[in-house]
């Protein structure tokens, strides 16, 4: 801590740089990432090809595109932008790649204002989602 204080002595520096640091915590997270998927592999594959596995996928796929469906349509009618649209449905889904994809394409802050309006909602709703999902 002391030396953290210090910052620098001499050619020493005793910081870590911000992006060092990112880049040290996205290794760590891929590291851990791999080792649950290797020990668990085996596991998922065998229920997640058989057939309640299969029966599930095809429920929570049918279940997700009607819901967004269903939230883009309702975003139509109450007139939202396109731009809002597009950031609902990402703080629909919980993905902040599909905002910054948004940004990338249209520079709007309708986009972050649609992400940051719904995805708290959205996080609430799943969860009680999946208890009554465990519960059924």
């Amino acid at each position: 801590m002391v030396l953290g204080r210090l910052r620098r002595t001499g050619p020493l520096a005793w910081v870590l740089p911000t992006r060092a640091n990112l880049t040290l915590r996205q290794i760590g997270l891929l590291l851990f990432l791999a080792c649950v998927g290797l020990t668990s592999g085996y596991a998922f594959r065998r229920e997640a090809f058989s057939l309640f596995g299969l029966k599930l996928l095809a429920v929570l796929l049918v279940g997700a595109l009607l819901s967004y469906a269903l939230m883009v349509l309702v975003a139509r009618l109450l007139g939202q932008s396109r731009p809002r649209t597009m950031g609902l449905l990402a703080g629909y889904v919980g993905n902040p790649a599909i905002t910054a994809y948004a940004n990338s394409r249209v520079s709007d802050s309708r986009v972050n204002t649609g992400y940051a309006t719904l995805f708290a909602l959205a996080i609430i709703v799943k969860i009680i989602c999946i208890q009554l999902i465990v519960g059924l």
